[in-house]
């Protein structure tokens, strides 16, 4: 994963979150999906129809620890949560999808740890105005996204910083 990958969506819009299913827990202070190699849609807000896909994917490593993989340079026509119908101008969703509003990309973090061969990322952060999201990746191949008011501070190590 490059960072100057990540740092084409600051100043975008986060636009939805698409997986096969998911099943959501809702608290006072945030919510919380759970799904499998969630596919991130990051809209320009500057240019009509430019769109970028991140699809979140995880590997363990040989010492069980789990990290997360982000392909930032996915084809629409490769994301199986779209479907092409002759009728739309537009692949139409085929899986869930939660769609944000008002999620300007301020600012990217990711955390993880450092080991002998590399650094690993187990989890990311999206900072927009209207809060953050949190995805760490989990047990069993399940990610959990969670929306909050404020980042977590005990995810690890950061490992990088792209944006204000």
């Amino acid at each position: 994963m490059e960072k100057s990958n990540l740092s084409e969506v600051i100043g975008w819009k986060l636009r939805s979150i698409l997986a096969d299913s998911f099943s959501m827990n809702a608290s006072k202070d945030n919510w919380t999906i759970r799904m499998g190699d969630p596919v991130l849609h990051f809209k320009s807000a500057e240019e009509e129809g430019s769109s970028i896909h991140w699809q979140l994917s995880w590997v363990e490593t040989k010492d069980g620890d789990d990290v997360l993989l982000i392909d930032t340079n996915v084809a629409v026509a490769d994301i199986p949560h779209y479907r092409t119908v002759p009728e739309f101008e537009q692949p139409i969703i085929a899986g869930s999808a939660v769609f944000l509003e008002d999620a300007v990309v301020q600012k990217v973090t990711g955390y993880g740890f450092h080991a002998v061969d590399d650094d690993h990322l187990t989890a990311v952060v999206i900072h927009t105005a209207a809060g953050c999201m949190t995805i760490e990746t989990g047990a069993g191949g399940v990610m959990a996204v969670t929306m909050t008011d404020v980042a977590a501070e005990t995810l690890g190590d950061v490992l990088l910083e792209i944006g204000r």
